[in-house]
């Protein structure tokens, strides 16, 4: 995840947010590449909180007409900036293919394993190239076009919903998608894109290559500015001593809810020493299942494999593989989730014992 401006930009208010979002927006519509968006706008962004802070006016910085302002702001853009947004979409498509074709071709080996001829020089990786390069040219059609409807209407029109917004982008896609099907139902253009699997593979992963080795300081530039996801969660939801932050809040409507079900049953309400303890007492039971994140995904693949039905053995362990990899990585998630919280949930108690002792003193 990113260290992006738009992390940020929450901490405009009125008239600055609006403005803000309106150039954000116009920028959009230059179809540069995701760094130069991030340079220029986040960059703006330091000197609209540095004017909001200061009681500065809006019309200090973009003067009384905001369509001049925004041409003016994105005039330096070149030709190569824009450039790079295709190149970085071709990407995206060039690591889809790889994948299915490298996936094509461990199956034929472990196929090959069981016995079976293969021949993998005219093996077909079942990927429709010439679809991918429809599917392509689709976004990037659309794109442009809605940038150019934005680019003329956006400053005329005062609001346009969502809705409607929404509704003229599906338009333009269905145009642009039936007029490259209708190309796309040549059978001698989709003939001439039926590689074998290995051409499909070296193609791609060539271009994914070259990719690496000539934006290589873009690729640095993004790992410096990259942020945990985790981190940017625990911003909202960590607990803060002394702080009527999020996570307090939701610890006591937790047993507000609790209590109340208690006193309709005709129970006494929890004391504050016994919230504590129940809690201290989930948290040791919590991290204490360490045994169901390795038993939990072995239990759901071997269900797989008992009850399903695989046509090769080769398709068996490639099966269990995949599966495990993703069960394993789906549960990593979910552990480090609940051990981050079981660690707030330590905090607070130490915290509220700690405003116990104090309340008993006094």
């Amino acid at each position: 995840m990113r260290d992006s401006y738009t992390l940020y930009e929450d901490k405009l208010e009125g008239e600055y947010r609006e403005v803000f979002k309106q150039i954000d927006t116009y920028f959009g519509t230059e179809k540069v590449d995701e760094d130069t968006r991030e340079e220029y706008m986040g960059e703006l962004l330091d000197i609209f909180l540095l004017a909001q802070e200061e009681g500065r006016p809006v019309e200090k910085i973009t003067g009384k007409n905001i369509e001049s302002f925004c041409k003016s702001f994105c005039s330096n853009l070149t030709w190569k900036q824009k450039v790079l947004s295709i190149v970085d979409l071709g990407k995206s498509v060039a690591n889809a293919v790889f994948f299915i074709s490298v996936l094509t071709l461990v199956t034929a080996f472990f196929d090959m394993l069981s016995g079976e001829k293969v021949d993998i020089w005219e093996l077909r990786a079942g990927i429709n190239v010439f679809g991918y390069i429809c599917g392509f040219a689709i976004v990037i059609i659309t794109s442009y076009l809605t940038a150019w409807v934005t680019r003329r209407i956006m400053f005329k029109v005062k609001k346009v919903s969502r809705k409607i917004w929404s509704f003229i982008v599906g338009i333009l896609a269905i145009v642009v998608s039936l007029f490259t099907i209708f190309i796309a139902l040549t059978d001698k253009l989709e003939a001439f894109f039926d590689f074998p699997a290995w051409i499909v593979c070296v193609g791609s992963g060539v271009y994914l290559l070259i990719y690496r080795i000539c934006n290589r300081k873009r690729i640095a530039e993004r790992k410096e500015h990259k942020v945990s996801f985790w981190a940017e969660v625990k911003k909202d939801t960590e607990f803060v001593p002394n702080t009527d932050n999020i996570f307090s809040q939701e610890m006591e409507k937790k047993w507000e809810k609790k209590n109340a079900k208690r006193q309709k049953k005709g129970l006494p309400a929890f004391t504050r020493e016994e919230i504590l303890a129940i809690e201290e007492a989930e948290v040791i039971k919590s991290e204490g299942n360490t045994w169901a994140v390795w038993i939990f995904p072995i239990i759901v693949v071997a269900g797989f494999v008992i009850f399903g039905e695989f046509e090769t053995p080769a398709d068996m362990y490639w099966f269990i593989g995949i599966m495990l990899v993703v069960e394993y990585v789906l549960m990593a998630l979910l552990w480090k989730g609940a051990q981050s919280n079981n660690v707030n949930v330590r905090n607070w108690i130490a915290h509220e014992r700690k405003k116990l002792e104090q309340e008993k003193q006094l």
